[in-house]
């Protein structure tokens, strides 16, 4: 699992604890950020989780599943994972309003959409390569 922006690790740690046969991926271009966390994985002893400092180019997939939050639309995410996802993979993310229009532009289509409250919504989106 790919966990785009990783940021404060949300929703890659609770991930790691929840699923500890999963190998997650936290990538993080902030430095500081990645250096949180860094320190989180290693005091909650997650061994599933690698912390990647840098751009998300520089990772070696396949990536099957990738979460993404506040990084961009389901386009842009997808623009910027395509050369690391598995064929087919899965793109999840908690979108707003529009979230609709955005899948539209992908090469997939919605298998799971869960209604989160105060306008968001949880949508899985299978992609394959174009």
């Amino acid at each position: 699992v790919l966990d785009l922006g990783s940021g404060a690790g949300w929703p890659g740690i609770p991930l790691a604890i929840l699923r500890p046969d999963l190998e997650l991926t936290l990538a993080e271009r902030r430095r500081k950020r990645a250096a949180f966390l860094e320190l989180a994985a290693g005091r909650l002893g997650l061994e599933n989780v690698r912390v990647h400092a840098g751009d998300v180019g520089e990772l070696a997939g396949p990536y099957p599943f990738v979460t993404a939050q506040a990084v961009g639309s389901f386009p842009e995410v997808y623009r910027i994972v395509a050369p690391l996802l598995a064929d087919p993979a899965v793109l999840v993310s908690v979108k707003g309003p529009g979230w609709e229009a955005e899948v539209a532009e992908l090469p997939g289509r919605v298998f799971h959409v869960k209604p989160l409250g105060e306008g968001g919504t949880l949508v899985a989106v299978e992609v394959g390569k174009r």
